[in-house]
């Protein structure tokens, strides 16, 4: 990976969280006090920007400065890996119960007679 995939990283990451948010580009530069141009240049990867800008950014989109070099692929594996994770907890809490159920039942017969 080079400057230039992270920098495409950031700015699709910026812009994709700025349409979560559901707001342009002018008010996501009015919340994090930088310039119009100045924003639409860092969605275009156009400019890089420095750690300063990225803090406020960051910050105006309610992330953490890492999430914003996360790549799409690298966030979907976890997801992924996170749903999966679900499934077998889940699938494992259902014989667990079954588990619990059936031993209770034999114990209900055993004291039953």
């Amino acid at each position: 990976m080079n400057q230039d995939d992270v920098r495409k990283i950031l700015s699709q990451n910026i812009k994709k969280r700025r349409k979560e948010l559901g707001i342009t580009q002018s008010k996501l530069a009015e919340l994090a006090d930088i310039s119009e141009p100045y924003m639409n240049d860092i969605e275009r990867c156009q400019t890089w920007i420095s750690d300063k800008t990225l803090a406020k950014l960051a910050r105006a989109l309610n992330l953490e400065i890492h999430e914003l070099f996360i790549s799409d692929n690298a966030q979907h594996k976890k997801t992924k890996k996170d749903d999966i994770y679900l499934l077998f907890k889940n699938h494992k809490k259902g014989i667990l119960d079954y588990l619990d159920k059936s031993f209770d039942d034999l114990y209900r017969n055993m004291t039953d007679n």
